[in-house]
């Protein structure tokens, strides 16, 4: 409308999220994973790989130590047995999964 003061549009806010935090939206989450690395060469997971189903009850975020390195999680994943193991996001090929039939049918 004429006359009318324009408001200029709003500035986004740059809001700065802890470890602590980013770790804290890991826990609970359903997921599959290979239990050691090197499971998958060239994208092709290699024959006679186990790969497992779990719930993580823990994560702590790992800084890049190289320049240009992928940020990655430690999680210790619990399994529908009660056994844990902890293991790399990145390294062991962690999925995330809705529920626990999708996760132990990949």
């Amino acid at each position: 409308m004429r006359g009318m003061p324009q408001q200029a549009p709003a500035q986004p806010r740059h809001i700065e999220i802890t470890p602590a935090e980013r770790a804290a939206k890991l826990i609970g989450r359903i997921v599959s994973f290979f239990p050691t690395t090197g499971a998958v060469h060239r994208c092709l997971r290699l024959p006679n790989t186990p790969r497992f189903a779990g719930q993580i009850i823990s994560a702590t975020e790992i800084t890049p130590t190289n320049f240009g390195a992928i940020p990655d999680f430690q999680v210790t994943i619990r399994g529908r047995t009660g056994r844990t193991v902890t293991v790399s996001l990145t390294e062991n090929f962690v999925s995330f999964h809705d529920n626990w039939t999708d996760a132990q049918n990949t």
